[in-house]
């Protein structure tokens, strides 16, 4: 990979004028629709950073990550190894976790009580 030296072009080059900037149009950063065709393109396409492994140094440490419109935990398990989860219970599609923290036994739903292991 070659490393580009961009600032002296980039001072040279510089305008305060954003009208003669290279930058996208502003309601790219807020178009529902453009969000939309991103998902699929960009985030859904690959892997994402969720956070980093010490936070999930002991079994049962758990972090909630939402990725678009799907929330996904990120666990560690009984035997040390991490797992990805979609955050949903089965029964009546209710967010089984939020945040981040340590589950003691089973995830339990809070609407009926369905639990996982």
């Amino acid at each position: 990979m070659a490393v580009i030296n961009l600032t002296h072009d980039a001072l040279e080059n510089f305008d305060a004028n954003p009208a003669h900037s290279h930058t996208l149009p502003g309601y790219y950063y807020y178009d529902p629709d453009i969000y939309a065709r991103e998902l699929p393109a960009i985030f859904y396409r690959s892997w994402l950073y969720g956070g980093h492994v010490s936070m999930l140094a002991e079994p049962g440490d758990y972090m909630v990550r939402d990725i678009g419109d799907q929330s996904v935990i990120i666990l560690c398990d009984r035997d040390g190894a991490l797992q990805g989860y979609h955050n949903v219970c089965q029964h009546r599609a209710h967010r089984l976790l939020e945040g981040e923290g340590r589950v003691r036994t089973l995830i339990s739903c809070p609407y009926h009580a369905w639990s996982y292991d």
